[in-house]
């Protein structure tokens, strides 16, 4: 390991990371004045370290960083990653700026030192906990964090100064405690410790945890069963913009369970409300109360609210409302007065078969069927065997057979 390392370590009182990087550089020049402006990265780097460690001349960080920073400017890939050090750990009197050096240890990897990737990581798991948790100095995160820290996620780590946090009042650091306790993320799960921080953070004024505290009393885990007060919070969460709150009411009312009566109006207020906040997941809520209008299930049967429901789910690009406004095109409805739209039907299984498949792998599959089939047969679009092969192979790639059968069958015809 390099003597500039060491000098590093000894000042920050933390491990040098950057083992092995290059080998010792001799240096042309007996003293600084004589140093020409033409001179490389590398040797440039070399003054560096020589200000660094008081080799020679007189130890000045000051100008030690000038010349890092001359030989970063020369395209040195060690230089950023010095640098990165100086600002994680605030060598030299200044104070660690976690951002800065997180933009350094990248710029370093960017040019291809490998040996920084632990580093960047570190820094941005400080980043991360500072903005969760900024009742936390860096300087403790310094001091007590790298002689634990692990790439691999150091939950023991995190919920220590999680918990820290959550003790001199931080909102956000209690949650994070509440839901490592709740998942058991490095701890064993105890709903019990998980609902005391939840609490801790609703009394700092955090909002998500009044949705995850109602799960608790909804469940009754850790805590005795309240489905009124679960209530009170979900709502009390959803009303101030919690979507993991929203979402959770929307299921209430949808299902009608627990001495909650079923009130899709309510539910779709709250799926509404949910996917304005970006939870996509709630387009699925508003698909299934559809089925529940199409199909007359615990709703009176309604095929105008259906239909409408399903648009409107299929435009957050939910796969199963997509197929099924489709079908509705594709077929027509007596009860609608609609003839059918091969044209506005290809349309909908178009969003069906490019969505995500982790939100209905069997929706998604379906419609890349019938797309390939509308392609195959110019029925809504435009004839177009590229397409139809495509869409059959990536429905065919998940084992759907009518597709396999399909894409044997074009094969066959040449």
């Amino acid at each position: 390991m390099k003597k500039r390392f060491y000098i590093i370590t000894a000042l920050i009182m933390a491990a040098a990371v950057f083992s092995g990087c290059r080998a010792e550089l001799s240096i042309r020049h007996k003293h600084p004045g004589e140093a020409a402006e033409q001179e490389s990265a590398e040797e440039l780097l070399a003054w560096g370290d020589k200000y660094m460690d008081g080799d020679d001349v007189e130890q000045d960080t000051v100008k030690a960083l000038e010349y890092y920073n001359r030989a970063a400017a020369a395209g040195s890939a060690d230089a950023p990653a010095v640098l990165g050090n100086f600002f994680e750990y605030g060598t030299g009197g200044s104070a660690s700026d976690f951002k800065l050096a997180r933009l350094y240890y990248r710029n370093a990897a960017e040019r291809g030192n490998e040996y920084v990737e632990e580093s960047l990581k570190r820094v941005e798991w400080k980043e991360k906990i500072l903005e969760e948790s900024p009742q936390i100095s860096a300087s403790v995160l310094n001091d007590r964090g790298d002689s634990q820290y692990s790439v691999q996620h150091n939950y023991g780590l995190a919920l220590a100064y999680y918990e820290l946090a959550a003790g001199q009042g931080a909102g956000r650091g209690a949650y994070s405690a509440g839901y490592m306790y709740d998942e058991g993320k490095g701890v064993h799960k105890d709903y019990r410790k998980a609902g005391q921080f939840y609490k801790k953070a609703m009394e700092a004024g955090n909002i998500e945890a009044m949705g995850k505290l109602a799960d608790l009393y909804y469940y009754g885990r850790g805590i005795t069963q309240n489905i009124d007060r679960a209530v009170e919070l979900f709502t009390e969460g959803a009303d101030n913009g919690d979507w993991y709150a929203q979402i959770r009411l929307g299921e209430i009312y949808e299902k009608g369970e627990n001495g909650v009566k079923r009130n899709n109006k309510k539910a779709l207020k709250y799926y509404r409300a949910a996917l304005k906040n970006g939870a996509i997941s709630a387009a699925r809520g508003i698909s299934r109360i559809a089925d529940a209008y199409r199909y007359g299930e615990d709703a009176e049967q309604d095929m105008e609210k259906a239909f409408s429901l399903y648009k409107e789910a299929a435009e957050s690009r939910d796969p199963y409302a997509a197929l099924c406004a489709g079908e509705i095109y594709q077929t027509g409805s007596e009860e609608l007065g609609l003839a059918p739209d091969y044209r506005m039907a290809a349309q909908y299984y178009g969003i069906a078969a490019s969505a995500n498949p982790e939100r209905g792998p069997e929706a998604v599959i379906q419609a890349q069927y019938r797309l390939g089939y509308y392609y195959e047969n110019g029925v809504g679009v435009e004839q177009d065997l590229s397409k139809a092969k495509e869409n059959y192979r990536k429905a065919a790639d998940e084992g759907y057979e009518p597709a396999q059968e399909a894409l044997e069958r074009l094969k066959s015809e040449g």
